[in-house]
């Protein structure tokens, strides 16, 4: 079965959307996943004004805008609500969230360069954090089946859910119409790899969207870091 390819505008933060969406088109992307964020392309308040405007403006260029990306963490219910208002006003199913930091998670400070993790961080104890996001999971499943959209969950080193069998402890149980993952090997690379077969089997069922870019760990001054 083929499926559409996206471009993350993420990826062309230094771009004003406009460009960016024209050098996406130009490139030969089917449809775009869209960085909403203060400092890239579109806040939440200006898609909340301007959404309809902004959809008519990827599809000018005959994209598809499919997926919403945020780094609002699952907690920010108000910020949810104003994301799922904006999915069915635009037709869009997608939207990512962010999830909780693991402890410090140090691995970012080996990265070669300064790494910003979509996540957000909790001073409870681990087994807590975990409780409470299950139980923040199972109440956003509902709301986003109710409305007909889907949350998505995306698999990132330094946050809770950096393996394949992690994310299958958090969404196993959860309706894979409103809560789904998505598969990012790279991230995996920096930290939670398992055998890539093995994961996809475990998460297939909730598999929704999948991430491709280049990651890899070198040695610098005799220490190892990742780029």
């Amino acid at each position: 079965m083929n499926r559409p390819v996206n471009i993350c505008t993420s990826t062309l933060a230094a771009f004003a959307l406009a460009d960016a969406l024209e050098l996406s088109a130009r490139a030969g992307y089917e449809g775009v996943e869209l960085r909403v964020h203060g400092n890239c392309h579109v806040s939440l308040q200006e898609l909340q004004s301007r959404c309809t405007e902004i959809r008519r403006q990827v599809e000018a260029r005959r994209l598809d805008l499919r997926v919403y990306s945020t780094s609002f963490g699952v907690n920010e219910l108000g910020a949810i609500e104003a994301m799922i208002d904006i999915c069915l006003r635009t037709g869009v199913q997608y939207f990512r969230i962010g999830l909780p930091l693991a402890g410090v998670a140090a691995v970012r400070n080996l990265g070669s360069e300064r790494a910003a993790v979509p996540s957000y961080r909790e001073c409870a104890a681990a087994p807590d954090v975990l409780r409470d996001l299950r139980q923040t999971l199972r109440y956003l499943s509902r709301r986003t089946k109710l409305a007909g959209v889907c949350v998505l969950l995306e698999i990132h080193w330094g946050t809770v859910m950096s393996s394949c069998t992690s994310a299958h402890a958090l969404v196993r149980d959860l309706d894979p119409e409103a809560i789904a993952i998505t598969f990012d090997p790279a991230n995996m690379v920096i930290e939670g790899k398992e055998d890539w077969q093995y994961g996809i089997e475990l998460l297939r069922e909730h598999l929704a969207n999948v991430h491709i870019k280049n990651a890899s760990w070198v040695r610098q001054a005799g220490n190892w870091t990742w780029q």
